[in-house]
């Protein structure tokens, strides 16, 4: 299982790598589209298929990509369903290669294959990624969400937090908050969300429930949250910046600033 499952991670990690910001920026959203490939690679290793079979599987699972980014910036429940379809497809795409159903064996990087449907097609050799894929250990570089909402925040959140803990910071206090961090989607800078998906994609909610609330867990993602008085006013008082330097970093990283009423400033990143 173990091997199996790092060999999905291999797999989406390097696709991940390097076409997943392209992806977020012009429309399709990663996660549903490359986990479609990693799941197909997982069951397929699972199922102890061939070279061939597995590579009918991804052909398969390819067809049946799908997911956009407007679902983030609408905080529409299909953002959901992301993760779950990848894994149904995959499976059935790996079930289906057993049983002889075939697909096209270049759907990734072929003349009218998934990368060039999705308006990314790459310059780099297939055999590159190949090569470069075996020097990595994407599944050493798994992390978990300690906070309920959209992973490009949690570093800011961590930051608000520890500011308010170490200044001992008070809502009544604050003049305006700017965060930065890694541009994903048009949603982080929305400051009222109408929906539990939106406000998880919602920086100026997650700060300001964040720092009204001492935690972010999904308690604080319910509808009556979202209504919250002191949630809406602060929220007003977040803007949300997309640094350069924060561009072109690994990982999620971020940077805040709380400017109190006295021109106090406080920063973290």
């Amino acid at each position: 299982l173990l091997t199996s499952l790092n060999c999905g991670y291999q797999v989406v990690g390097k696709l991940g790598e390097l076409y997943g910001k392209d992806m977020l920026l012009s429309g399709p959203h990663p996660t549903a589209h490359l986990t479609h490939i990693s799941s197909a690679v997982i069951a397929s290793k699972l199922l102890n298929l061939n070279q061939a079979q597995t590579a009918n599987a991804i052909g398969i699972a390819s067809a049946t990509t799908s997911g956009l980014v407007q679902s983030l910036d609408e905080g529409s429940m299909t953002r959901r369903l992301y993760g779950g379809l990848p894994a149904q497809n995959g499976v059935t795409a790996a079930l289906l290669a057993k049983e002889g159903f075939d697909g096209p064996h270049y759907a990734i990087e072929g003349d009218h294959g998934l990368l060039k449907v999705l308006g990314i097609a790459s310059s780099i050799p297939i055999e590159t990624i190949i090569e470069s894929i075996k020097g990595s250990a994407y599944l050493e570089k798994v992390s978990f969400k300690q906070y309920a909402c959209c992973h490009a925040f949690h570093a800011v959140i961590d930051s608000l937090l520890m500011l308010k803990k170490q200044h001992t910071i008070t809502l009544d206090s604050i003049k305006s908050i700017t965060a930065g961090i890694k541009c994903i989607s048009e949603s982080h800078i929305k400051p009222h969300p109408k929906t539990v998906v939106a406000a998880q994609y919602s920086l100026p909610y997650c700060i300001s429930a964040a720092f009204i609330f001492d935690k972010l867990s999904p308690q604080e993602f319910s509808q009556e949250t979202l209504k919250d008085e002191g949630v809406g006013i602060l929220s007003e008082k977040v803007e949300t910046i997309f640094p350069h330097n924060l561009q072109v970093k690994d990982g999620f990283p971020g940077e805040i600033t709380i400017t109190l009423k006295n021109d106090t400033k406080y920063t973290l990143n």
